[in-house]
């Protein structure tokens, strides 16, 4: 599985191809939770495209993503 991340102001974007997020009934599935934890202002994970999740994570600063970028490269 190959994630497309990238940062925008103080969100941190993870999409992922090829998926999609679905309830029993076959209706849209979508998640949010407000300040997380601390630094994290949000994250929601919703359908993006018929054929894409979306994972947005919004920091209270954006130096927190350049963090978090370099240890997911490892």
């Amino acid at each position: 599985m190959q994630l497309v991340n990238r940062t925008s102001g103080n969100n941190f974007i993870t999409d992922i191809p090829n998926a999609q997020l679905r309830l029993p009934s076959g209706d849209a599935f979508s998640f949010r939770s407000d300040k997380p934890i601390a630094g994290v202002s949000e994250i929601t994970v919703t359908n993006f495209d018929a054929n894409t999740i979306r994972v947005t994570v919004t920091g209270q600063v954006s130096q927190l993503w350049s963090c978090l970028i370099v240890q997911m490269r490892g």
